[in-house]
């Protein structure tokens, strides 16, 4: 009895304690990521993504994937109201240029160099990024995660923001 009365004054004791008490939630990885394969399951992913963002998109990405965007950037956009969304990639092409030109009138696009990355965030909490170089990779191959990680977000935007305010206005 004495050795049981001098564990329940101890630190450890309180804690478990308290844990049994209130209770501890547990959180299944599952609900936080995702991994997709293939460019079409991961455009949905990115379009069901885009769709559901309040305040701001970051993208950052290649020139063909710029190309790739494009069309489902403006589909998504009509669902996105006072979205504040951000696009940073290598702008070469004329086909890049038209595309970037079209895509200013729902968003702030920015020419970066020397910019290999390829990701959207959302809300400074989601984001999907891929995880292979979109010239070395064939569609059906590409593959890509997504995450529901304010901490691992915050991370990336602040490195997306250091990126943006080196590139060049289109």
């Amino acid at each position: 009895l004495q050795a049981i009365e001098k564990v329940k004054s101890t630190e450890t004791f309180r804690e478990v304690e308290l844990l049994y008490k209130q209770g501890i939630e547990h959180i299944d990885a599952s609900d936080l990521s995702a991994s997709f394969k293939g460019r079409a399951n991961i455009n949905s992913q990115l379009d069901a993504l885009l769709k559901k963002a309040e305040k701001s998109v970051l993208i950052m990405t290649t020139e063909k994937g710029l190309l790739r965007k494009a069309g489902l950037l403006k589909s998504a956009a009509k669902k996105m109201k006072n979205v504040k969304i951000k696009i940073a990639a290598p702008i070469v092409s004329k086909e890049a240029k038209k595309a970037a030109e079209e895509l200013k009138k729902i968003a702030d696009v920015k020419h970066l160099d020397n910019i290999s990355a390829r990701f959207c965030l959302v809300d400074g909490k989601e984001l999907v990024f891929m995880m292979m170089d979109d010239d070395k990779v064939h569609e059906s191959y590409d593959t890509a995660v997504w995450v529901d990680s304010p901490y691992f977000a915050r991370a990336l935007e602040s490195m997306f923001e250091y990126a943006w305010n080196q590139g060049q206005k289109v």
